[in-house]
């Protein structure tokens, strides 16, 4: 019968230095060699070392997974929070106001304005540099505070390079907020945008700022049955993108304007002094016999238009350095 060898002995057999073999149970039997034992141990050892390997990097990997899937979810949830940020800050829009005149838009809507630079000498030199122009009631936004039809303006038919510009207009009193034109200049694309605000936070007319096309607006009064006349009014143009909230006295002094507005039923011999003599600018306007006449004045600028009843724009408009015609309306009900 073989005997076991302890641990113990073992250990201590294969420290011996001159310890060859490892004797066996029987008495003259040739033992394991010491070289052998010693490789089995250190194979044994190398291979617990790699499963203890293997279970950390399979900890690693689930630890590794987990946080992933965490992150994925606080994605998930700032998205819904910004939606829901975005839903809470987009205006509803509401049915339309059916005022007489003035913008009384719905998001869809479109017209195309043609444009003319009244810098030009003869009338078939003004034609012949004609540029049209599509508005586009895009969607609604609200600045400083108020809900706002948003209206994106391109050209038509002009090579690359022409302004793209969008205006915003307060839903319910129809004045002229924002303005957002991205202009070439120099082979850069140069991005200027103005907010409007009146004293105290008074809505008032505007004169816009886009070249080569008058988009200055009055203010008309809440049912649009008029535009409002009376004492000179004060307006501050805002630079920045900001939400507008700078207040008036806080905007630079050659930014503030003056505006007054007066307006007056259209007389035949009136449209023909506003249309250089003759109506034939406005063929195929429609609702004449009702439109009003609307003069803006702040002292170095100035602006004329022409309004029929429920039209999205001016049948006609002018001011220092060019003038407008409306030329096709495509608005719903």
């Amino acid at each position: 019968m073989k005997k076991m060898m302890t641990t113990a002995a073992l250990l201590a057999l294969l420290a011996a230095p001159c310890a060859t073999y490892v004797l066996g149970a029987g008495d003259g039997e040739k033992g394991v060699p010491k070289e052998r034992i010693l490789g089995t141990l250190l194979q044994s050892d190398g291979q617990a070392q790699k499963q203890d390997q293997a279970q950390v990097q399979a900890q690693q990997q689930v630890q590794a997974q987990k946080q992933d899937q965490r992150q994925a979810q606080q994605q998930v949830q700032a998205q819904k929070q910004d939606q829901a940020q975005v839903q809470a800050q987009t205006p509803v829009q509401k049915p339309r106001k059916n005022r007489k005149y003035g913008p009384d838009w719905q998001v869809g809507d479109y017209w195309i304005v043609e444009s003319t630079n009244r810098q030009t000498q003869s009338g078939a030199q003004r034609q012949a540099q004609a540029v049209r122009w599509r508005f586009e009631v895009v969607g609604m936004a609200r600045i400083q505070g108020r809900d706002c039809y948003q209206a994106k303006i391109t050209a038509i038919d002009v090579a690359a390079g022409s302004p793209v510009a969008h205006i915003w207009v307060d839903s319910e009193t129809g004045a002229l907020v924002r303005v957002a034109t991205l202009t070439l200049v120099r082979g850069e694309w140069v991005k200027r945008v103005q907010t409007f605000q009146g004293a105290n936070g008074k809505s008032t007319g505007v004169f816009g700022s886009i070249p080569c096309l008058p988009i200055d607006m009055p203010l008309f009064s809440e049912d649009g049955s008029k535009a409002l006349a009376g004492e000179e009014e004060i307006y501050a143009a805002v630079d920045g993108d900001d939400d507008g909230s700078k207040a008036l006295n806080d905007a630079a002094p050659n930014f503030a304007y003056k505006v007054k507005t007066s307006t007056q039923a259209l007389t035949e011999d009136g449209a023909k002094a506003l249309l250089d003599g003759s109506k034939g600018l406005l063929d195929g306007a429609k609702g004449l016999d009702d439109a009003i006449e609307v003069t803006m004045d702040g002292g170095s600028r100035k602006a004329r238009q022409i309004w029929t009843p429920n039209s999205p724009w001016p049948v006609y408009s002018a001011n220092d350095t060019c003038e407008a015609r409306l030329v096709e309306t495509n608005v719903g009900e």
